[in-house]
């Protein structure tokens, strides 16, 4: 079997850099695994500068992108696509996820239609003017599975062009000034999976359309809103139940825990994912675990020296961001979540104390680390004294990556296994971890 498996790779590796009649340098001879090697030991930007040398190396670095950035995020401008703030043209024809950030679209689109020829699954628009021709890439709304529309101005008709022409949206994140004369879309759309509403005005006046607009989605698995979204429990129960409710705390504290615990008792949720931004103080206890379904926590406790969380059992996933300065006991917050799962963090930190007692961790994502390489066999050698625990995989910069890499050359050890932030597929009933990435 591994000679099949070996040979397949040779197959593979020879149409992918066919000498087109030259004498084949020994080079071309490599399989895909030996390229895997080479490559991930480079830098992207690397990378894409070893496939502009020839067409073979374009072909095998441009497979090796797509396989290993998968959550990269191209920003398509006029006059290319860049990656990590680096114009990657090279990469055209392989990005799967475009974002139109602040440019002139018409340009934008004949960029993407000329040059890009992978079928796109993910567009945003971040902060243009949507009122322009979109018949460009109308046959790309078609395939794309999400869509992010991110305070964009647009007029009622484009609205309804763009909703209706994504046949096939499963995840729709949508942040905006609204006022009363908003007209909300009427059109079903029984493939939208995931809504992430997020508003700037108030929905006063406007909650019978709201709740017409929630009864589009038949079909809907997660809603993600702000506390700002004020609408009525009733405008979401009349609509179809959801598994997972996501939502981003703000100063009405009290308010928004009635409406959660609300709307839960009636059966809309099952599952709570919550983001809360402690610059206005500090949840108590009793608010903590008196939230319903509770599962998901992302904490900023800006200014807060060491705050206490109680034993929260129930949460499998938490984001943390430390502040510089501010001393944290990290060996308290990792006693608190007991069967944490996930965790995502930022900002100086230990992470020691979860490595040493969350035996059901398994994926960690550090969105800025101030050192140079991590010492995962130090981290390896004390996960090793945990009894049952799961392997951890930790998801870092590609700074980071690299000078670990190149500092103990084995990245995947017994008990932890480094990889790249931008190798991460990740699909969540929640966008929080966004705010740790920045990618948006």
């Amino acid at each position: 079997m591994q000679a099949v498996e070996q040979n397949q790779n040779q197959v593979a590796a020879a149409e992918a850099i066919e000498p087109n009649g030259e004498p084949q340098p020994s080079v071309f001879k490599l399989d895909t695994d030996c390229w895997d090697e080479v490559l991930d030991c480079l830098s992207l930007e690397d990378v894409h500068s070893f496939g502009q040398t020839c067409k073979a190396f374009h072909r095998v670095t441009g497979k090796y992108f797509q396989w290993k950035y998968v959550s990269a995020l191209a920003y398509c401008y006029e006059d290319g696509i860049y990656i990590n703030d680096k114009r990657m043209d090279g990469f055209d024809e392989f990005v799967q996820q475009i974002s139109f950030y602040g440019v002139t679209l018409n340009s934008a689109f004949h960029y993407v239609e000329t040059n890009c020829k992978a079928e796109i699954k993910q567009l945003s628009f971040s902060d243009v003017d949507l009122n322009q021709d979109i018949k460009t890439i109308e046959k790309r709304l078609e395939k794309i599975d999400s869509l992010a529309l991110l305070c964009c101005k647009f007029d009622e008709d484009i609205w309804q062009t763009l909703f209706e022409s994504c046949t096939n949206l499963k995840r729709l994140i949508f942040w905006t000034c609204i006022d009363e004369s908003f007209a909300w879309p009427v059109r079903k759309h029984p493939t939208l999976e995931h809504l992430e509403l997020y508003t700037f005005g108030s929905f006063d006046g406007e909650r019978i359309k709201l709740k017409n607009f929630f009864n589009q989605f038949p079909n809907l698995r997660s809603l993600q809103i702000d506390a700002n979204v004020q609408c009525d429990s009733q405008d979401l129960i009349s609509a179809a139940n959801v598994d997972d409710m996501a939502i981003d705390m703000n100063k009405d504290i009290d308010t928004t825990i009635s409406f959660l615990n609300d709307i839960h008792q009636r059966g809309f949720f099952k599952r709570l994912h919550l983001k809360w931004d402690w610059e206005d103080g500090v949840p108590s206890a009793e608010q903590l675990l008196s939230l319903p379904g509770l599962v998901t926590l992302y904490i900023f406790p800006y200014g807060n020296e060491n705050p206490e969380f109680p034993v929260l059992p129930s949460i499998k996933e938490l984001g943390i961001s430390f502040c510089i300065g501010i001393p944290i006991n990290t060996d308290a917050v990792a006693t608190s979540f007991i069967n944490l799962e996930q965790l995502f963090i930022t900002g100086p930190h230990d992470l020691l104390p979860f490595i040493r007692r969350s035996a059901k961790l398994r994926d960690v994502e550090i969105a800025e680390f101030e050192g140079e390489a991590l010492d995962i066999a130090a981290l390896n050698k004390e996960r090793k004294k945990l009894a049952g625990a799961r392997k951890v995989t930790i998801y870092v910069n590609e700074r980071v990556y690299l000078a670990t890499k190149w500092a103990t050359t084995d990245t995947s050890l017994e008990l932890i296994e480094l990889k790249r932030q931008q190798s991460r597929d990740i699909v969540r009933p929640h966008s929080f971890w966004r705010r740790f990435r920045r990618l948006d």
